[in-house]
């Protein structure tokens, strides 16, 4: 009966592990198409408005796989369930918008986005982006934040045995 016990717990254990990554991938694979597909439309834009009407499906292919690795690396960075100091934080949502900008710029050099293109195609294309993952780091806030206090309404409403009310 012991050995049941163990293997049972060990069985729970195992399936919060499963049950954590397979939260943690899908929230990646969420952000990896929101990414992929803004690296994308930005770049098409920039070359439609200077008269080049396609975009080549391997620069397609390169941008997804760079979304999926931006994704992986903003989760990394808060992955763990923890109260961080505020300057590692603060450090952390610097890398959070750069780090995917610097990511980009490798990829430009190593695949040649923008070989065919002005110059300043490339730094408006980095700006652009660069505002992008700024903005969305804030959505992102605003959006947690607001999610936080309706829990912890609703929490404090259970708790004082009021049910569900929320007040919006």
């Amino acid at each position: 009966m012991k050995i049941v016990c163990e293997y049972l717990e060990n069985g729970e254990e195992m399936m919060d592990k499963l049950k954590r990554y397979i939260k943690t991938e899908a929230d990646v694979e969420i952000f990896s198409c929101v990414h992929g597909i803004s690296l994308i439309f930005i770049y098409g834009f920039l070359l439609w408005i200077l008269g080049i009407n396609s975009v080549p499906f391997t620069v397609i292919f390169q941008m997804f796989l760079l979304g999926y690795a931006i994704s992986w690396f903003q989760k990394c960075l808060f992955l763990r369930e923890k109260i961080y100091k505020k300057r590692e934080y603060k450090i952390r949502i610097v890398l959070w918008i750069v780090g995917p900008v610097f990511m980009m710029i490798i990829c430009q050099y190593i695949f040649h986005w923008f070989i065919k293109t002005p110059y300043y195609v490339a730094l408006i294309y980095d700006a652009v982006m660069l505002s992008y993952f700024i903005m969305l780091y804030f959505f992102i806030e605003i959006f947690y934040k607001k999610d936080t206090f309706e829990l912890n309404k609703m929490l404090s409403s259970y708790k004082n045995n009021i049910g569900d009310v929320i007040d919006e």
